[in-house]
């Protein structure tokens, strides 16, 4: 018997679900050795869905996403992700890049750092974990992302204006045309007899 027929991933940690940039041919390898997973680009509405639909869509049906993303929360693009699950909740285990287009070697990874990421799991932790290769695992809480995020905005205000506006244009379009009260021209009346 192989040492992968032997191997299975506790119940609780079986379902997975692959973002689109994981290596389709990881799914099968994944399955033989004992997930549940779901890989994004199987499904219309998850193929082109953002990272922050998938975590909340893979919360939703307990399911752990697995993505070579690395949902910085300094990066913009990536801050809608540390608030999905700061404030929903989520799941996310980030692959290092070394693995791209690698399968087994994205199956690998999860095997390797199993114990460190399954252990964060088990408490019923929401949050993140970056695992790579060299079996290291950096964990993320709830919490943590929060006060990251919550950091963000406090210590740069200048710039978090130019962030939201790269992410959300039409919201902030819409602030910018608002026009400032202050600084419209009023009629001038006059008072009548």
């Amino acid at each position: 018997m192989s040492a992968a027929s032997r191997w299975r991933p506790q119940q609780q940690h079986q379902r997975l679900l692959f973002d689109a940039d994981i290596d389709l041919g990881a799914t099968g390898l994944a399955e033989a050795v004992g997930f549940d997973v779901l890989h994004a680009v199987e499904r219309d509405d998850l193929r082109t869905a953002s990272d922050d639909s998938l975590i909340r869509w893979a919360n939703d049906r307990q399911r752990i996403l697995i993505t070579h993303d690395r949902h910085r929360p300094t990066d913009p693009s990536s801050s809608r992700v540390a608030w999905e699950i700061a404030i929903r909740g989520g799941r996310v285990i980030n692959l290092g890049p070394s693995t791209m287009g690698d399968p087994a070697k994205i199956v690998g990874t999860l095997l390797v750092t199993y114990s460190e990421w399954a252990e964060f799991f088990d408490r019923e932790i929401h949050g993140r974990v970056r695992v790579h290769p060299g079996g290291t695992a950096g964990t993320q809480t709830q919490d943590q992302l929060l006060q990251q995020r919550a950091a963000l905005i406090t210590t740069d205000p200048g710039d978090f204006p130019n962030r939201l506006r790269s992410r959300e244009p039409g919201r902030s379009r819409r602030r910018e045309e608002t026009p400032d009260p202050r600084q419209m021209e009023l009629p001038d009346f006059q008072e009548s007899d």
